[in-house]
């Protein structure tokens, strides 16, 4: 989107453009009012995706307001001042959240890293409970899981590197090997899954987080309340991403905190998780949250130039936690032989066809060998 677009979405209101914020996946500005008040506005292509962030965060908003004051929940929501809309684009208008982000507070070597973890995971129970319990009356669609067949905005990245200025990145017969093991990979998914329950995606990552300067109240941001999957994939977010600042047993301390706190706040969940091997789902989700990000990091190295090197390194670690979760599985019972090599030739095949394009890629970046 162009910053004009922008400008047009804010020509009859009150609002200013003070920057634009770098590296997020929607359009995103902090903007100042005629009063001089910071405030953040998120731009939206998709009027559907903005209408379902602006029912999921208005209802939290004021849920939470009303409860906080006993210090039910770990979390907050940024309030939402107002709505902007042309033909083009939606316009959210935040209140400023002063604070920094979960992922820089962990980068910082001064901080506890299974401190911050744990409150994003508590919050991210509470999330999932809230929304899932009061899906109509914050008037959401019912909740369609839609992780059992690969995902068409991930099939249209890989087709993205096809042709890269005119020249062949990613070749027809790569795209289909991808594709085909990809399909092998999710019909293990939905066997071991089928009939899981799913929950509205929070995108839990710790960058989607705010630890407030005058208090330690995160702000939960970046809701994407159109997508459904198992609360396994959030975990992902929040563990995988903080996967250098805690260790295996961390790790699962937190797992195991986050299903008794959901079962805490729904107890009919307790029969349905216990029909499911919860270890090997978390790695089978891990499998898919990473093979989804390794497409996305791959077509953003193309497409986004200021971003490249965070890109590549993006693309790296998630290649390299895809390989670790393929043998942590293949090396357990949870599987039987042909499952295993099914999981086995994905892993070898991706390395391969991805070591093949990678040199390609860097070609197009600041970054060399």
């Amino acid at each position: 989107m162009s910053h004009f677009n922008v400008t047009q979405l804010l020509l009859f209101s009150n609002y200013q453009i003070i920057k634009e914020i770098p590296d997020t996946k929607n359009n995103c500005y902090i903007i100042s009012s005629d009063h001089s008040d910071l405030c953040f506005l998120k731009v939206f292509t998709n009027h559907t995706s903005a209408q379902v962030e602006y029912s999921l965060i208005n209802y939290l908003w004021e849920y939470t307001t009303q409860l906080n004051v006993n210090n039910k929940f770990e979390f907050s929501v940024p309030q939402i001042l107002e709505l902007l809309e042309n033909e083009q684009n939606i316009g959210l208008v935040y209140k400023y959240v002063n604070g920094k982000t979960a992922s820089q507070l962990l980068f910082e070597s001064n901080n506890n890293p299974f401190y911050i973890c744990n409150k994003l995971i508590k919050a991210t129970a509470q999330i999932h409970w809230l929304i899932s319990s009061n899906r109509k009356i914050i008037g959401l669609n019912p909740i369609t899981p839609i992780y059992f067949s690969p995902s068409n905005d991930c099939q249209k990245r890989l087709e993205d590197l096809l042709i890269l200025e005119g020249k062949e990145i990613l070749s027809v017969s790569q795209l289909t090997c991808l594709l085909d093991l990809q399909s092998a990979f999710f019909d293990i998914l939905y066997q071991k899954a089928d009939g899981f329950p799913c929950d509205y995606y929070k995108d839990a990552n710790p960058a989607n987080w705010i630890f407030q300067a005058r208090n330690e109240k995160i702000v939960a941001v970046d809701f994407e309340g159109d997508r459904s999957v198992p609360f396994f994939v959030d975990l992902i977010n929040i563990l995988e991403y903080a996967a250098n600042y805690l260790d295996v047993d961390q790790k699962s301390t937190l797992i195991n905190k986050y299903i008794k706190m959901r079962i805490k706040l729904e107890p009919n969940l307790k029969p349905i998780l216990e029909q499911y091997n919860l270890d090997l789902l978390l790695s089978l989700f891990g499998i898919y949250r990473h093979q989804e990000q390794m497409a996305h990091r791959l077509r953003d190295i193309k497409a986004q130039e200021k971003t490249r090197e965070w890109h590549i390194q993006g693309f790296q670690y998630h290649l390299k936690a895809f390989s670790i979760h393929i043998q942590l599985i293949t090396k357990n019972n949870y599987l039987n032989i042909s499952q295993k090599k099914v999981l086995l030739n994905y892993n070898n095949e991706v390395r391969k066809i991805y070591v093949e394009i990678f040199p390609k890629l860097l070609k197009y970046s600041s970054i060399s060998k």
